[in-house]
């Protein structure tokens, strides 16, 4: 089950959420919807803690 969704234009970001085991769930010319399951939402939230302290 999709936990969250994220609309972006930015490929790299694509690129790296597909890495990290989100799901391309529909795409445009210059827009992409990905959805990560309860897991890869809870690893995403944690990794963006982890780089918000190191900064």
């Amino acid at each position: 089950m999709i936990k969250q969704v994220k609309k972006t234009s930015d490929v790299d970001e694509v690129n790296r959420l597909l890495d990290n085991g989100w799901l391309l769930m529909a795409e445009s010319i210059d827009e992409f919807v990905l959805g990560a399951s309860e897991k890869v939402w809870e690893e995403e939230k944690a990794l963006k803690k982890v780089n918000h302290h190191q900064k």
